[in-house]
């Protein structure tokens, strides 16, 4: 790393390098009259295509005309020149490549006098006159305008205002015409012989030495000259940043006598003013070229016109042509040589880079006017020294009292405190995009951690994981190599100006112990978001804190007199009286910043007698505000800093420019006077905010904001008092806000005419252009217009436009998918949110709440937002006409695609306004225990994945991610107190801090951990283990207390009283009781004759009660010892609650029922039936009105306690329901299970019931699981089916179901030539259906004696073969209904398959052997034996010669038909095989097996080496389909061979078979076991059942692709250690192999997507 580099890193901010900008912002320089037509043309024609220019380079074109539009070039102040030079310096500070461009003709152009002289030199110029001027009374008038000012340091004059003498002479208006033109002839000839006197005296004292040329000739240059002095004579680059236009008039001379010609050139008497031409030839021709060079000077010679330049005369306009595209040209080339060299830049500049200068520009500007504060500094030097103290530093005090620069100075002063070798990290918050919000703070802090120690970055994945990033950053600041003369400091300054993302304002991303020599300070407001609150309560040491006092007054004048002296400035003793009296009512550094900025403009003669300053901070600065009003004039000051104060993040000058020239009340204020000077083009003068802002620089700050340098206010303060002067009217709050959403709308862009009323002139000009940027959503194909899409829908809002805010944003497809790409989703959950605070409607909260549920899928994959929002949203198009037209904009988007995708047909996923609320993802196997806190702040969850999440209940982020060292199976608890987390995997237990994620202590359990708690005083937790011991261990010092030891078999259930008595319950049959005091057991209570699953005690601890595997549940009494037992269930008890009333348990069972017990009675007060399996847990509500039931059937029941009546049944995991939880008041239900989510529910039910039917009560459409499902010939028609409910037919068009049978299906196969099936029952029967137009039975027959399990029809349809759990292969012959069956397994027959020719069919079975039988003979041929498990799946090659089983032995066989030989035995799963198939050329086979990873293998069949892993489902695949590639044409892709799998990981998938890499992917959030396909002419026709009931349509969308087809590419093995390029299993991001080709259109990735932003 470079020295300078690692030096910036480190801390150091001594000689830092220029700022940086992405601001074009050119000057431009001219005399006043003779260039008026060059600049109109450069406004109207160049400007606008120049600004367009870099909006696709991504910098922002300003300009600086400031003559332009303007009438006179002096000014009442005698600033204008001054402000001038300040602008050319703004333009060289903020540009890098062009900031300068002068334009010259043959006027050298006016020349006034300094309105700021020395003192010394003044006199001396007096002096001088006094003696060789023979007019008296001029210089005395001289001294009566110019003042001596000795409150400047040195002394000078000061010429007074023209107003001051001359009242009228900037009044414009009809009825003081005369005294107007009468005062400007008066000051015009004051003003020359002033001129006259002052030359004539500075020329005579250079004549004696007694001044220099230099300091002379500041009387007699122009305005331009001073301009190009300081722009391109002093300009340390010139020729990269500095252009000359020089135009002749060639026969000017002989011209002189037109009255035109004083506009463009000196005339004195009728005649050249030698002087002035003599300079201006000197200027051009000497010091111009010599310092500018040819390259970038351009010359122009043009003949004399009537009247001047003019258009009308073709020379002159072709003049104006040319200079025009040669000024567009070299600006263009000066922006692309800087964009080259910072480039170059930047491959040296990282982002990190570029972060860390901006917060050490800041704090370096922070530093500069800061004094006192002495004892604070004192005690944070102590702080940094005492390496013993390990807790943050909390620095707090009011707004505005300093905490800011106190930090900056701290951090300028570390190295010099600590030592060089220190390291000092700081970030001042909310001053960039990177330090706004905590989740980009930490990313960039990580990093440039592990830049300067030269450690491992944290991976990409980390960096998008919060939790993950948290873990990583705790874990990099533990190891930190620093010792006591290398210690490191980090300090974040300002914690309430981050933004609410990812819980910031709670703090529990901060450290609150850190490893010694490491030290963290922070700034925070007390009264904002309870972010003090939130620290105290994980940091109580009052040592932690230091409050920012209020200054004293000493402290106050010294620092006031520290600034005046910065600034070469006094007061006169009045005046320094008046300040510190002001400031004693108000002892805020602000307050003294406000009034000093004020006192810094008296002059020692400025009369100060009864001003008014303030008395607090808001007054003051409305002070402020009224005399800007008074100044600039109350309109454009006003709606200035109105616009200012109503934007989302600042603006940047162009936009307030533009906003400004929109605004059709400070044009009319501006122009009541005259005309503007383009005809049809109507904006702002550069000067008058120039003006303004000159005004208030102090208080406005630059920053970084979407990528563009905007101003806003520099202080919250600021932004309060404009927001209550400016904007607490809601008509001008409105106004503001409507004018910001038309401009960042683009509505008055690119040449659209916006007529304008001039009402004092009573003129129309109804072609105005207000020349304003151009708002697309995008500049170019990978420049995103964020200004737009952080502005706009703000400023929607807030207007009260609630139309345009649903038609352009809300409901608007383009712009939600271009706000996610450009930001990110939670950018547009911030929209919606603000939107819904402003006006609840109900369809916009069913997008939002659609959004969020569908957000993990988004963000794993941009291109599955259409189809998640029609999956979920289809349903309530007819009643919300505008969700019905963002789902017609999805699916235009949808076949906008170059690329294949799944496309829903209907609604087909749980939508919003249902009772899942959304769905957490954060583990990666199974989600084991939920605990929540009892304010509901926090969800805490475990999974088998040994990690433990922290979730946040309000927004749902995940704010921690806790890592375990064991691996297996979960235990959770949080401490009394709920501080802290107790977890447990495997055999590792720990203990973590809730707030911050640290881990506080680890121990090791010597056993796997089954259960564990923790006593009521938070002093012991207890575990229990596999082996049958318990273990009480100290929750402070994580030390093992005592074993207890007396159990024979594992324990399963522990609990602790309030008094510390210890229950544990085993598989031994029986509870223990024992004291947390000693290792003795206390009693033995035995009478469960089953294993004991579940404790519970009463809620007045006088009894426990107990649940067990022999289906009775006991009570046992403490005090009598007595035991009652509990009977009537018909399964083992799993598990027992108690309700909060005292009196009543409830139970849940194997029998699939729940019953509610009286403890006083004992007996069961009701039963609750309708799950179909085990009830694995309870949880009970705590106002006991209702009770929530988690089923093996992967279904929540929630069941009324008072009736017994099942509320609601929730429905949406893809697996078992393993742990259920109620938040305190009742409102949520949150659940975890096997498929690895947690999915959170409204207790109530329909968030809306009263407003809609949520389509979530129509996608389910069978009672039980389907079993089955197929699309009949011909695609019209698709059946699903399923036990003891019916067989429907669907119409494929509409996806609604036509007709509904009674039946038990258990399988179909439909006919190939003709619109018919057949069904298999449970019960044996085949049946024979006619589907067209409707379900019709054709004959029926009992063909098994169990279930039928598999069909498969013959080519010819003349017989249907079928598989059953009777043993039996049967025959059906379609034509008779004649039945034969084919014996010889010895159990249960699962698959089948015919054969080629179909003569023979091999078939797999239970009995673990697969059989060949002859339909012919109807004899087993030859028996394959050599699996140990079932055999569940089976193929034969086209040529009959080779056969593949899979089996629940995990492997695949590969069998010689003829010889019967088992070729090869493909070992690589590691679970049962549940699906398999071959690719079209007989030589590969792919399987898919029942495990987590690793599931879906393509086997080389000739070799039996497994080629290729498909990486990307989760969890086990149950269904696999290669399409035949006849399927498609040539030019759609599939010549490579394309797969559909379904997973119990909830998503179905396409897959290019060649290169291993998925195409799409669409997820339902619960198991797809069966599909079944049907090609369609764009595609293909999906038909899905769901675990959860669903019937669902999809097409499977596939384009067809422009150009040349490419060859066949045949399937390359590949190491299967490699990393996958297609889809990374642990951000699971889907990389779509279509989407790297380009479009022909737009040669751009991704390209119709992209197109349709631009």
């Amino acid at each position: 790393m470079a020295e300078h580099l690692r030096r910036i890193l480190s801390g150091d901010i001594t000689d830092l390098p220029r700022k940086e900008s992405n601001i074009v912002r050119v000057f431009t320089s001219s005399t006043f009259t003779d260039t008026v037509e060059e600049r109109n043309r450069l406004m109207r024609d160049v400007y606008p295509s120049l600004r367009t220019y870099c909006q696709q380079r991504g910098l922002e074109f300003q300009v600086v005309d400031m003559r332009w539009g303007v009438r006179d070039e002096a000014t009442a102040d005698h600033k204008t020149n001054e402000l001038c030079v300040q602008e050319i310096k703004n333009c060289q500070r903020l540009t890098l490549g062009p900031n300068f461009v002068c334009l010259l003709g043959n006027k050298y152009g006016y020349r006034p006098f300094p309105y700021k002289i020395k003192a010394t030199e003044f006199e001396l110029l007096v002096q001088v006159s006094r003696k060789k001027y023979d007019q008296p009374e001029t210089i005395e008038s001289l001294l009566e305008w110019y003042k001596k000012d000795t409150n400047a340091i040195p002394a000078e004059y000061v010429l007074q205002p023209i107003t001051d003498v001359f009242p009228h002479y900037n009044d414009l208006s009809e009825e003081n015409r005369g005294k107007h033109q009468r005062e400007r002839s008066q000051w015009w000839q004051l003003f020359q012989s002033f001129q006259r006197l002052l030359k004539m005296a500075a020329k005579i004292a250079v004549e004696k030495n007694e001044l220099t040329f230099q300091q002379a000739h500041k009387y007699f240059s122009s305005v331009t000259e001073e301009e190009i002095e300081c722009g391109i004579l002093e300009s340390s680059n010139p020729s990269n940043q500095s252009l000359c236009y020089i135009r002749n008039i060639s026969d000017i001379d002989v011209n002189l006598t037109d009255v035109s010609s004083k506009r463009y050139t000196d005339i004195l008497e009728g005649k050249h003013d030698i002087e002035a031409q003599t300079l201006l030839s000197k200027l051009k021709h000497d010091r111009i070229l010599q310092r500018l060079g040819p390259y970038n000077v351009t010359q122009f010679d043009i003949p004399w016109s009537v009247g001047g330049i003019n258009a009308s005369d073709r020379l002159h306009e072709e003049y104006l042509n040319t200079f025009c595209a040669k000024f567009k040209s070299d600006v263009q080339r000066l922006i692309d040589k800087s964009l080259q060299h910072a480039e170059k830049e930047k491959e040296k500049q990282t982002s990190l880079y570029k972060e860390v200068l901006h917060h050490a520009w800041f704090c370096e500007d922070k530093c500069v006017s800061f004094r006192g504060r002495e004892d604070i500094l004192e005690k944070i030097r102590k702080f940094l020294n005492d390496f013993d103290k390990r807790e943050p530093l909390v620095i707090y005090g009011s707004s505005g009292s300093g905490k800011t620069s106190i930090l900056a100075v701290t951090a300028k002063f570390t190295k010099e405190w600590l030592g060089d070798g220190s390291v000092c990290i700081f970030r001042f918050l909310g001053t960039s995009p990177d330090s706004s919000s905590i989740n980009s703070t930490i990313s960039s802090i990580c990093l440039q951690v592990c830049e300067v120690y030269n450690m491992e970055p944290p991976k990409a994945e980390i960096l998008d994981d919060f939790s993950r990033l948290v873990r990583f950053f705790h874990g990099l600041i533990a190891n930190i190599p620093v010792n006591a003369t290398k210690p490191f400091v980090l300090i974040f300054d300002s914690v309430d100006q981050l933004s609410a993302s990812n819980n910031a304002h709670l703090m529990n991303w901060l450290q609150k112990k850190c490893p010694h020599f490491v030290k963290i300070i922070v700034s925070v407001l007390p009264d904002y978001y309870d972010i003090l609150l939130n620290l105290r309560r994980s940091l109580p040491m009052e040592t932690s804190y230091i409050q920012v006092p209020l200054l004293t007054i000493d402290m106050g004048s010294n620092i006031l007199k520290t600034w005046l002296e910065g600034i070469g400035r006094t007061l006169t003793d009045e005046q320094f009286e008046l300040v510190l009296s002001s400031f004693t009512g108000c002892p805020q550094p602000l307050f003294l910043k406000l009034t000093f900025t004020e006192a810094s403009r008296w002059a020692s003669f400025t009369n100060v007698c009864g001003l008014d300053l303030g008395s607090t901070v808001p007054q003051a600065i409305r002070l402020l505000f009224e005399r800007l009003e008074r100044k600039h004039g109350k309109t454009l000051t006003s709606h200035a800093l109105g616009y200012l104060t109503a934007a989302r993040n600042g603006l940047t000058e162009n936009e307030l420019e533009d906003a400004l020239s929109l605004d059709d009340e400070v044009m009319d204020d501006v122009y009541q006077y005259w005309d503007p000077p383009v005809e049809g083009v109507i904006r702002l003068p550069n000067l008058l905010w120039a003006r303004i802002r000159q005004d208030i620089d102090e208080f406005l700050t630059e920053r970084q904001s979407d990528g563009k340098t905007v101003i806003s206010w520099y202080h919250r303060q600021f932004w309060e008092t404009a927001q209550t002067r400016y904007l607490s009217d809601r008509h001008e709050k409105r106004s503001r806000h409507a004018l910001l959403s038309e401009y960042f709308q683009g509505k008055w862009a690119g040449g659209r005419k916006k007529n304008i009323t001039l009402t004092r002139r009573k003129k129309t000009l109804p072609d105005a252009d207000r020349q304003v940027s151009e708002q697309p959503l995008m500049f170019s194909k990978s420049v995103f217009n964020l200004r737009k899409l952080s502005e706009m829908p703000f400023h929607f809002i807030h207007s009260g436009q609630s139309a345009l805010l649903y038609n352009e944003v809300l409901f608007n497809f383009d712009w939600i998918q271009g706000k996610i790409r450009g930001q990110s989703l939670n950018h547009v959950f911030e929209d919606f949110a603000l939107a819904l605070e402003m006006e609840p409607e109900l369809d916009v909260r069913l997008i939002h709440d659609t959004l969020i549920l569908a957000s993990s899928n988004i963000k794993q994959d941009i291109h599955c937002l259409a189809p998640q929002l029609l999956g979920r949203l289809l349903g309530f198009g007819e009643g919300f006409p505008k969700i019905d037209s963002l789902m017609k904009q999805c699916y235009r988007w949808c076949y906008g695609q170059a690329f294949p995708l799944f496309i829903p047909q209907s609604a087909c996923l749980i939508s919003a306004g249902g009772p899942l609320k959304t769905n957490l993802r954060g583990h990666e196997k199974r989600v084991n225990e939920i605990v929540i806190t009892r304010d509901d702040k926090f969800i805490v969850t475990s999974g088998e994945d040994s990690l433990i999440n922290v979730w946040n209940n309000s927004n749902f982020d995940c704010l921690h991610t806790l890592k375990m060292s064991g691996n297996g199976p979960s235990c959770l608890a949080l401490s009394p107190d709920e501080k802290c987390v107790i977890g447990s995997s495997n055999s590792a237990v720990g203990v973590w801090d809730i707030d911050t994620g640290e881990a506080l202590r680890q121990f090791d359990n010597n056993d796997v951990v089954t259960c564990l708690t923790i006593s009521p005083d938070g002093i012991f937790i207890v575990t229990g283990g596999k082996e049958g011991v318990a273990r009480v261990w100290d929750s402070r010092s994580g030390k093992q207390q005592k074993s207890l030891i007396g159990h024979e078999g594992e324990i399963n259930s522990i609990v602790i009283s309030s008094d510390g008595d210890v229950f544990t319950g085993s598989q031994d049959s029986s509870v223990r009781l024992w004291s947390l005091t000693s290792e003795e057991r206390q009693a033995v209570y035995n009478g469960h004759t089953g294993p004991v699953l579940c404790l519970v005690m009463s809620r007045d601890d006088g009894s426990f009660i107990s649940g067990s595997e022999d289906k009775t549940i006991r009570i046992w009494d403490l005090r009598t010892k007595n035991c009652a037992t509990l009977k009537g269930h018909g399964g083992l008890v799993k598990c027992v609650a108690a309700l909060h009333d005292g009196r009543r348990i409830v139970s849940g069972s194997k029998d699939q029922s729940l019953k509610i017990w009286d403890l006083v009675t004992l007996q069961c007060c009701m039963t609750l039936k309708g799950h179909t399996d085990l009830v694995w847990r309870l949880a009970v509500a705590s106002d006991d009105s209702f009770v929530v039931s988690a089923s093996k059937d992967d279904m929540l029941r929630v069941w009324d306690i008072i009736n017994g009546e099942c509320r609601q049944t929730l429905i949406g995991h893809s697996s078992w329901i393993s742990c259920v939880a109620i938040t305190t008041d009742c409102k949520t239900i949150i659940s975890g299970s096997n498929d690895k989510n947690v999915k959170l529910w409204n207790a109530r039910g329909n968030e809306h019931p009263s407003k809609h039917t949520t389509p979530s009560d129509h996608i389910i459409h069978h009672t039980t699981q389907p079993e089955c499902v197929a699309i009949v010939t011909g695609g019209h028609w698709g059946l699903s089916g399923s036990k003891n409910d019916c067989l429907k037919l669907w119409d494929i068009s509409t996806s609604k179901c036509a007709q509904s049978h009674a039946a038990s299906v258990s399988c179909i196969a439909v006919f190939r030539k003709s619109v018919k099936a057949v069904t298999g029952s449970h019960n044996g029967d085949i049946t024979l259906w006619n589907c067209e137009g409707g379900l019709e039975i054709e004959r029926s027959a009992r063909a098994h004696q169990s279930i039928v399990v598999s069909l498969q029809v013959s080519r010819d349809e003349s017989f249907i073969i079928s598989a059953s759990r009777d043993k039996t292969v049967g025959i059906f012959q379609v034509s008779n209904g004649e039945i034969n069956q084919l014996i010889g397994h010895s159990d249960a027959v699962l698959c089948l398959s015919l054969m080629h020719g179909e003569i023979k069919v091999v078939s797999g079975s239970k009995d673990k052997t697969v059989r060949m039988w002859n339909l012919f003979t109807n004899s087993c041929e030859r028996t394959f034996v050599g699996h140990s498990g079932a055999i569940g799946c089976i193929a034969a090659t086209k040529d009959n010669k080779i056969t593949v089983s899979g089996s629940d032995d995990f492997t695949l066989r590969v069998w010689s038909t003829d010889s019967g030989e088992c070729l090869h035995k493909l070992e690589g799963h590691h679970d049962s095989i549940k699906c398999l198939e071959l690719t079209d050329d007989n030589l590969f086979v792919i399987a898919g097996s029942h495990e987590a990873k690793d599931q879906l293998l393509l086997w080389d069949l000739k070799s039996g080496q497994c080629v290729r892993n498909f990486i990307g489902h989760t969890h086990a695949v149950m269904n696999l389909t290669i399409l035949p590639r006849d399927w498609f044409v040539k030019g759609t892709c599939n010549d490579h061979g394309l797969m559909l799998t379904s997973s119990r990981d909830g998503t179905i998938k396409a897959w290019n078979i060649a290169d291993g890499k998925i195409i799409h992917s669409f997820d339902f959030q619960s198991q797809v076991k069966y599909f079944d396909i049907y090609p369609r002419d764009d595609g293909l026709s999906v038909m899905i059942v769901t675990k959860s009931g669903t019937v669902s349509v999809l097409k499977f969308y596939w384009p067809r692709l422009k150009g040349e087809v490419e060859k066949d590419q045949p399937i390359q093995p590949v190491n299967d250690n490699s990393p996958p390029d297609a889809f990374d299993e642990r951000s699971s991001t889907v990389k779509n192999p279509w989407t790297d080709h380009c479009c022909s259109a737009c040669k751009c990735c991704n390209c119709c997507q992209k197109c349709s932003l631009v």
